[in-house]
């Protein structure tokens, strides 16, 4: 049995996002964020308004912040410049962002948080010092999200987060229960975890640590919201998450077992992952590394190892 999806963008949709979200806060203690604001945040206010504004976090500054995870694409998106770092603290009109870039300042607020992450407007582009510098803290900026926004469907930052359309063309067929009589709707299946790495996002290198490290995430798909965070996963259908997984087909569930009494899966779950990583496409071949270090960093404090340049 499933639910009927309402527009992403519509009142319902944030209110089950809220749902999730509050259930987690209550029930989930190890999906609790604790740390510090990245360098540079965005200030998106309390409501949506005309503008937003770059901010450069004081030293030991702590509060909670949305991050977000999208695929750059090939368009000219909007980029944080030594030419326009003064300007775009003063502000950044909404205008000048790209649709992905608007529908994460629209979801923040709704969440009850004031601060987004976006890499290309809190990290100076053509600065290669700030660029290596911010790299490394990479994974800890979504280690220690609030929520991550996960643009799953769209190829490029025009493509947006709250735009999917979804298919919602049903049948009716009777359906008889002993001596009942009622009807039964089929639908198209919609995109879930199972298919989640077909999405464009999440085919791209960089993505990987960007999920796995995230304590909360939001996955905006083609067919549906999926919720994710380190103790659930719940799909806005309604749909358990394996109930559509063929039964003794073993598939690495996108998961790091990040707990030392169980380093054996720990184990098994890294060598899946790496294998979940090398197919991916990226870019420039020199992020190999980097976009792996975050994961890397977190594996030496549960196994006690020393990393090694991929080993």
């Amino acid at each position: 049995m499933g639910r009927k999806l309402q527009p992403a963008n519509s009142p319902e949709a944030f209110a089950t996002l809220r749902k999730w979200l509050d259930a987690c806060k209550t029930n989930h203690p190890q999906c609790a964020t604790k740390g510090p604001l990245p360098t540079r945040v965005i200030n998106v206010g309390k409501a949506v308004q005309d503008f937003v504004r770059l901010e450069v976090v004081q030293p030991g500054q702590a509060a909670h912040y949305m991050a977000l995870s999208h695929c750059w694409g090939r368009i000219q998106l909007i980029r944080t410049l030594k030419a326009n770092y003064v300007e775009h603290q003063k502000g950044i009109p909404l205008a000048k962002l790209t649709r992905t870039f608007r529908d994460a300042v629209e979801i923040t607020p709704e969440m009850g948080i004031h601060y987004l992450w976006i890499g290309s407007l809190c990290i100076v582009q053509d600065s290669p010092d700030d660029w290596e510098k911010e790299a490394a803290k990479m994974g800890n900026v979504y280690r220690f999200s609030y929520l991550t926004i996960a643009a799953a469907y769209s190829e490029d930052s025009n493509g947006g987060i709250l735009r999917a359309k979804y298919n919602e063309s049903k049948s009716v067929m009777k359906c008889t229960v002993g001596n009942a009589v009622g009807s039964v709707y089929v639908t198209f299946r919609h995109s879930d975890f199972a298919s989640l790495h077909k999405q464009p996002l999440h085919t791209r290198a960089w993505v990987l640590q960007e999920r796995i490290l995230s304590p909360r995430t939001i996955h905006y798909t083609e067919g549906q919201m999926l919720w994710e965070c380190r103790r659930a996963r719940r799909c806005e259908t309604g749909v358990p998450e394996n109930a559509l997984t063929l039964p003794g087909v073993r598939i690495w569930d996108g998961r790091l077992q990040f707990d030392a009494g169980a380093l054996h899966k720990f184990w098994w779950n890294w060598y899946d992952m790496l294998h979940d990583f090398t197919a991916r496409s990226i870019t420039y071949g020199d992020d190999r590394l980097p976009a792996l270090s975050g994961i890397a960093h977190v594996m030496e404090g549960v196994t006690k190892g020393g990393y090694i340049g991929g080993i």
